[in-house]
């Protein structure tokens, strides 16, 4: 009895399947499928976008946090040359704060540049998988 029902289940199975098989449609699949990687496209050049801005802010952060460094040990100097160890001790003490902010920032523009590399990588590979699905579009509207 069980064999009877496995067999029943297997030939509306397969009676389905070729019922989408005869129903789909081979550009349709496409477009919708191409219509899905466009949007993908637009998702991944936001993110690009995104990213890029977020590695220019790390950028200047780390440009300022130089900045400071190269200030602060000019301010170091001239309390020095003016007889002011004290304003000097407090301005070698802030150049260290800010040299730690400026390798923390080193590093994280660093991942921020690689990252948007890899992202425009992906990007660029979509974009031509995108190209080579319009071209079999226009192939199989040739041939169809």
């Amino acid at each position: 009895m069980f064999q009877f029902f496995k067999r029943v289940q297997t030939y509306v199975g397969s009676e389905l399947n070729a019922a989408l098989d005869k129903a789909e449609d081979p550009v349709k699949m496409l477009d919708q499928f191409m219509r899905e990687m466009a949007a993908d496209i637009r998702d991944a050049e936001t993110a690009v976008a995104k990213q890029l801005a977020n590695e220019k802010m790390l950028k200047k952060k780390y440009d300022d946090a130089n900045s400071m460094v190269e200030k602060r040990q000019q301010q170091a100097v001239e309390a020095i040359e003016a007889g002011n160890e004290d304003l000097a001790r407090r301005a070698l003490e802030d150049k260290n704060v800010h040299a730690q902010q400026a390798d923390s920032m080193r590093t994280a523009h660093e991942q921020a540049a690689a990252d948007v590399a890899v992202l425009r990588e992906k990007l660029s590979e979509m974009k031509k998988e995108l190209r080579r699905n319009a071209f079999e579009k226009r192939f199989f509207k040739s041939t169809g």
